[in-house]
């Protein structure tokens, strides 16, 4: 019998287990391999595609799927299949229409299962583009193949934000998903895609009931896990989306090993599921 048996830990990638140069710390690594040697049961909730994951496998792959695309799917990485996946309407690009009008600096990533389309690319969309190593499809139209999963959109982040608020009163906003993930990144996706969603999935695939369950995060996308797990863990530079979701605050940031934290105060019963 592992200390950890029964329970599933999933953790949000940037701003709570990678530092702030995008590393997972061996700190972090040794104790997610000590969780799962105890018989736990560890994986990522990301808004990152699957073919946008290489940077974060090279440094830790877990054994069982992984959740993506803000909730969108259920990815597992042995089959290199989805376990599970919520299309997006192409009725969206309605909102693009409307976006980049009002907006004519506004970048956007049309994302599908298997790759990204860049339209109407900017700073943001390139930087993206680089860090998630995604390919070079740039598109002139919306006449992409594929099914779609999310739009993402990139700005300054006030423009971001301006963005952000239109859409929240445009006619179509109730049929969608709308997230802002970071300062310049803001996404539309399935109205029923979210972190918290992908929670629940990835526990019922395996098997594990959802009162064993453990989520960390630090940011507005991150809330609705927060909330659907037992217990929900903010880090401690969590946005106050995150942290009025979460049930317990870690005193250490991103960039403080949180994960290895966390795990050392579970492994000590400090906290128990």
């Amino acid at each position: 019998m592992g200390r950890f048996d029964g329970i599933l830990l999933v953790s949000d990638l940037d701003g709570t287990l990678l530092d702030r140069e995008k590393r997972i710390s061996k700190e972090n690594r040794d104790a997610i391999a000590y969780f799962e040697r105890e018989g736990g049961a560890f994986s990522y909730v990301t808004g990152r595609p699957p073919f946008a994951l290489a940077p974060v496998l090279e440094q830790y792959r877990p054994r069982i799927p992984v959740g993506c695309l803000n909730g969108g799917g259920i990815y597992d990485f042995a089959a290199n299949c989805y376990v599970e996946r919520t299309p997006l309407s192409r009725d969206a690009f309605a909102l693009v229409d409307y976006a980049i009008q009002a907006f004519p600096s506004m970048g956007c990533e049309f994302v599908t299962f298997e790759t990204c389309y860049l339209y109407h690319s900017n700073a943001g969309i390139e930087e993206l583009r680089a860090f998630e190593r995604l390919p070079a499809n740039y598109v002139d139209s919306y006449n992409v193949p594929g099914e779609l999963c999310k739009l993402v959109f990139s700005d300054e982040p006030e423009l971001v934000t301006a963005l952000s608020e239109d859409l929240s009163h445009h006619p179509l906003a109730g049929h969608y998903a709308l997230v802002r993930t970071a300062e310049k990144y803001y996404e539309l996706l399935p109205a029923t895609s979210n972190k918290g969603n992908a929670l629940v999935r990835l526990a019922r695939y395996l098997g594990i009931d959802v009162a064993r369950t453990i989520a960390v995060g630090d940011n507005s996308n991150d809330a609705p896990m927060l909330r659907a797990a037992s217990l929900g863990v903010g880090v401690a530079n969590a946005t106050a989306d995150a942290r009025a979701a979460a049930d317990l605050l870690l005193e250490v940031t991103n960039d403080q090993h949180a994960l290895a934290s966390l795990i050392e105060q579970l492994d000590r019963g400090v906290y128990r599921v």
